[in-house]
């Protein structure tokens, strides 16, 4: 197996280049990021997700283009207990910073075997009676998710950046293009340090 370059960035040392491009892409679009800043026991082991992203409130982990490939089983364990224990969304970035289609792993909640409500198992969530009476379990789903801002306004309505749900899984999105290149030009060696907008 490869080892990954260790790369040293604003007092970070990432475990990789691809980690560090991450950094400055979110820095490129003013979005805070936390490195690695706490190490979760889960049902399934061990798990260290490698970004927080506090104004989102959104994890993010961190994997080469190929990520199907590699996420194994046990992987895809903690990534769903940590989304389902924190009840906090977990954004999977495959890959150099580009414009298409990501995938997020997002709290849910599913009725009951007694639902006696109109719950569409498509839909994100658990039908109002089922969460009225308490009946409603905690799970995870999978959506897709870009940078694109044509799907939503580019800031919550507390003008925290977010992240734009997508409508289609196979759509490129149209993500912006200034962080993407920031990322993809990033130079870290002999000194060098990736110039981003402060």
């Amino acid at each position: 197996m490869i080892k990954a370059i260790e790369t040293n960035w604003k007092g970070y040392r990432f475990r990789s280049r691809l980690e560090a491009r991450w950094a400055v892409f979110f820095e490129e679009l003013g979005i805070k990021w936390e490195y690695e800043p706490e190490g979760f026991q889960t049902r399934a082991g061990w798990y260290l997700p490698d970004f927080w992203l506090p104004e989102m409130g959104v994890w993010a982990e961190v994997k080469p283009d190929y990520a199907s490939k590699i996420i194994d089983e046990n992987d895809m364990d903690k990534m769903m207990f940590l989304v389902f224990d924190s009840r906090q969304p977990l954004l999977i970035l495959d890959g150099t910073p580009a414009a298409k289609v990501y995938k997020i792993i997002t709290p849910s909640r599913v009725c009951g075997t007694d639902c006696d409500g109109d719950w569409d198992p498509f839909e994100n969530d658990a039908c109002q009676s089922c969460i009225d009476k308490g009946r409603a379990s905690p799970t995870t789903r999978m959506e897709s998710v870009c940078w694109n801002p044509k799907y939503l306004p580019p800031r919550n309505n507390d003008g925290k950046p977010r992240l734009y749900y997508h409508p289609y899984g196979g759509e490129e999105g149209d993500t912006s293009i200034s962080a993407i290149n920031a990322a993809r030009s990033a130079r870290f060696e002999h000194g060098e340090k990736p110039r981003v907008r402060a």
